[in-house]
């Protein structure tokens, strides 16, 4: 039995087995390989998802996963919130990562072979009574086009339900592109003019939606005749053919170190803080942890600059002023600023910021150093040339 006493959540959130203990039936690795190969979209499915992005911004597939292959994950997540840890936490597991690479083919029909994940993911959690109730209504990236000239997307949110989202439990609504009169005018309006526009958008276990970040959405208020929460995994993805809307940008389903995991998990409260009220312990656990991931998170805006997400201070990338030529008046990334730019840390860089140890298996290690020491140079090179491998260094 792990035994928590007298340790602070900081020191909890940065105890690999801690989180081991809690989720059993989950790993925590630098390397394992996924079972889950990419979902084969049909020609149909293809010619429909094209038709439906561009039409009304949003694509809805079913049957992606078997709902046993999510079970273990909604179970986790449940446990997360039985323990009061922030669900979002569930990204610390392998398989939190896995989902993406059922994603694979998908994302390379919709944004083209090179594509990347954002520094943007989350795990929803809503309760089934009368008072719990998704993020409200907005657009995701409301002050940067996110759209090709044909009107397919630059960037997608994928929206994975781990059990049933349904009227009663908080599903999903959006306003279709084609009901939107804002959608290509000004997208920093969010209004529903027609209420019989909003369409719902119930997803069961084993289906995959995904929008559009133009797209105006939110996640409805649950009822107390719900029969189950909803639990949901959502994660960014953007084409590298233009620049970067958020840096920095992460290969696809690939596992970063787990210190590292948990200081991006950290990062989304600061992120989020518009759509939820936190309680102060959780914000300053995020200050806490942010620093572990080693790169702080930065989102382009309007005015060409690089928003620090953990400070109020913008860093400005681009002095020269940029003609707006999109048919809202807002400007998009042109093509080669900031491309393809990734993470970079080293194990060793992420071991210099460390306050206490982590006790991560590492390649080519039988079992995990006592004391968190980096381990013999042999270790060293190997774990070097697995970072090499997925193009993290």
């Amino acid at each position: 039995m792990y035994n928590t006493a007298g340790k602070t959540f900081k020191e909890l959130a940065l105890d690999i087995n801690f989180w081991r203990q809690l989720n059993p039936d989950l790993t925590i690795t630098e390397y394992s390989r996924s079972d889950w190969g990419p979902y084969r979209l049909t020609a149909q499915q293809k010619r429909d998802v094209r038709e439906s992005l561009i039409e009304d911004g949003y694509f809805h597939l079913h049957s992606v996963f078997a709902p046993e292959e999510l079970k273990k994950l909604a179970d986790a997540a449940k446990v997360l919130h039985r323990e009061q840890w922030p669900t979002v936490f569930a990204f610390v597991y392998d398989e939190f990562w896995h989902v993406q690479n059922r994603y694979r083919d998908i994302l390379t029909e919709m944004l083209g072979k090179e594509h990347r994940l954002m520094p943007n993911i989350w795990v929803f959690y809503i309760n089934p009574d009368n008072e719990s109730k998704g993020w409200g209504p907005h657009r995701d990236r409301q002050k940067i086009v996110n759209l090709r000239p044909d009107g397919t997307p630059l960037s997608i949110n994928f929206w994975t339900p781990l059990t049933d989202a349904t009227p009663l439990n908080g599903c999903m609504y959006a306003l279709p592109a084609s009901r939107d009169r804002y959608y290509s005018t000004n997208t920093s309006t969010t209004l529903a003019e027609d209420l019989q526009d909003i369409r719902a958008l119930p997803a069961p276990v084993g289906s995959v939606l995904g929008w559009n970040e133009t797209v105006f959405h939110w996640g409805a208020r649950s009822s107390n005749r719900a029969s189950e929460p909803r639990i949901a995994i959502a994660s960014v993805f953007q084409s590298t053919e233009c620049g970067a809307f958020e840096t920095p940008l992460l290969p696809v389903g690939q596992l970063l170190p787990f210190e590292m995991r948990v200081g991006l998990i950290a990062q989304q409260f600061s992120r989020f803080i518009v759509q939820d009220t936190f309680s102060p312990a959780v914000q300053q656990l995020s200050q806490e942890l942010a620093p572990y991931f080693g790169e702080t998170i930065r989102i382009l805006d309007d005015g060409w600059r690089y928003w620090d997400i953990m400070s109020d201070e913008p860093d400005s990338l681009r002095e020269e002023s940029i003609e707006k030529t999109s048919s809202n008046q807002l400007p998009t990334p042109p093509k080669g600023f900031e491309k393809g730019r990734e993470f970079k840390s080293t194990f060793e860089e992420i071991r210099q910021a460390r306050s206490t140890p982590s006790g991560i298996d590492e390649p080519g290690s039988k079992e995990s150093s006592a004391n968190g020491a980096s381990g013999s140079d042999e270790q060293k090179s190997e774990s070097k040339n697995w970072l090499e491998k997925l193009g993290l260094k």
